[in-house]
């Protein structure tokens, strides 16, 4: 039986890779609309997907998406040599990968969706990074970016240039600007699920990569 008020989605459960870092720091608008956002994919019963980092607005919505029920998994990237990383919090799961590259590799490879939150020069390129595979079609897999300044001015006016004209509209179909966290909600969930993510996302499978 459901609980009260959680309404279960009407689709296979998404595993939504959220990317973002902590510089600039999160404003209080933002970090208010992180909360909201991890709030709405926890009641939805999705998977959120993510490199933990202090201070960063990812880790304010996985931490709300976890207390509102969703599955959290962390990659986090430690020196070699030491294994133990932070404790985890809200059943969040947590795997030590030993870089960057290797933590943004399993989210990508698990991941159903892509959200990308405001953040620094590191969040623009691993956007773009994305909007280029979707554009070639090496990958059909959304990906939602929220607006919120000061990211949002820039990649407002880069996706308006990539979309100036039909052809690459189409190219582009897969790439979402959101102003909002039910904005967001709703873009990525207007997309269906490829299958291009790996199939199962059980700790055993997980821990090959």
């Amino acid at each position: 039986m459901n609980s009260p008020g959680r309404r279960p989605p009407a689709r296979p459960p998404l595993r939504i890779g959220v990317l973002g870092d902590s510089f600039p720091a999160p404003s209080d608008d933002g970090i208010r609309q992180g909360r909201e956002l991890g709030h709405l994919l926890g009641t939805r019963g999705y998977s959120i997907l993510y490199q933990p980092h202090a201070s960063s607005l990812k880790q304010v919505l996985a931490e709300s998406a976890a207390r509102s029920g969703a599955h959290v998994t962390g990659f986090l990237p430690v020196e070699p040599g030491n294994r133990e990383g932070p404790p985890t919090r809200h059943g969040e799961l947590l795997f030590v990968v030993r870089d960057a590259d290797q933590a943004r590799r399993m989210l990508r490879r698990q991941s159903d969706a892509f959200l990308v939150l405001p953040g620094g020069l590191e969040t623009l390129g691993d956007a773009f990074q994305l909007i280029s595979l979707v554009a070639s079609g090496r990958d059909d897999r959304p990906v939602v970016l929220m607006e919120t300044a000061p990211a949002g001015d820039l990649l407002r006016e880069a996706l308006r240039r990539l979309v100036d004209d039909e052809v690459r509209h189409h190219r582009y179909r897969l790439v979402h600007l959101a102003g909002t966290p039910a904005e967001a909600l709703r873009l990525l969930e207007s997309e269906p699920v490829s299958g291009l993510a790996a199939v199962s996302s059980r700790p055993g499978d997980l821990r090959r990569y």
